[in-house]
């Protein structure tokens, strides 16, 4: 009975808040299938990105550079233009080598250990909750990176970045809780 409810109820907010849009968007999904990335597809693209690195392991081929670079290694047909590799880590090897990549593994190691190192009492410290607060988001954003290019949306790069510093920077966010009660 009560979860009878939720769905009617779920429905009905549903209608009420984006009912045409809604209905619109199932519309095309049969569609807009066509004219997305299979899974085989990606899978393709990743095993390309692969021999692209392959080719120039050290230094890349340059940023920026993937979509041009690219055509020469593709090994499927598509009338699409491919920009991206929509796996953000296998385009930083091909775009940046191992050298460029392993700065990037550098730089996110220092900011989980930062971080990391904030939450030992992160239920009493308010430093501590924004850390995890800002963990999960980057966790977050990092794992959508293995399956998009979510990264080359400057919105999302900025959220990133911001979110890393707010993670790694000093404690500056007031006492700890356990301080502020024992004033009161």
């Amino acid at each position: 009975m009560a979860a009878g409810a939720f769905v009617v109820i779920l429905l009905a907010m549903l209608i009420w808040l984006g009912g045409t849009e809604l209905t619109q968007r199932i519309a095309s999904i049969h569609s807009e299938a066509n004219a997305e990335l299979s899974g085989a597809t990606r899978l393709s693209m990743d095993r390309d990105a692969t021999k692209m690195f392959l080719h120039k392991p050290m230094l890349g081929f340059g940023l920026g550079t993937f979509s041009e670079v690219y055509p020469q290694f593709r090994s499927f047909y598509t009338n699409f233009v491919v920009n991206a590799a929509h796996n953000d880590y296998l385009q930083f090897l091909v775009e940046m080598g191992a050298l460029g990549f392993a700065t990037m593994l550098w730089f996110l190691i220092v900011v989980y250990r930062r971080a990391i190192s904030k939450l030992r009492n992160w239920p009493e410290d308010t430093n501590g909750a924004v850390s995890l607060a800002a963990l999960l988001g980057i966790t977050g954003i990092l794992v959508h990176s293995f399956v998009d290019f979510n990264l080359h949306i400057t919105a999302n790069a900025a959220l990133f970045f911001v979110l890393c510093i707010i993670a790694a920077m000093e404690p500056r966010f007031g006492l700890s809780r356990r301080r502020l009660n024992n004033q009161i």
